[in-house]
């Protein structure tokens, strides 16, 4: 659940910085690559 807010409220930011389909998708793959790199470093 909190994971999904988390989410929401990354992808609420990256809609007010690309109000795009394209720069939705570009936000989730940058969520995505964030999250990579955090469990990465664990």
């Amino acid at each position: 659940m909190n994971q999904a807010i988390l989410t929401h409220s990354l992808n609420l930011r990256y809609w007010g910085s690309f109000p795009t389909k394209r720069g939705i998708v570009l936000g989730a793959l940058a969520v995505n690559l964030g999250t990579q790199i955090r469990t990465a470093t664990k």
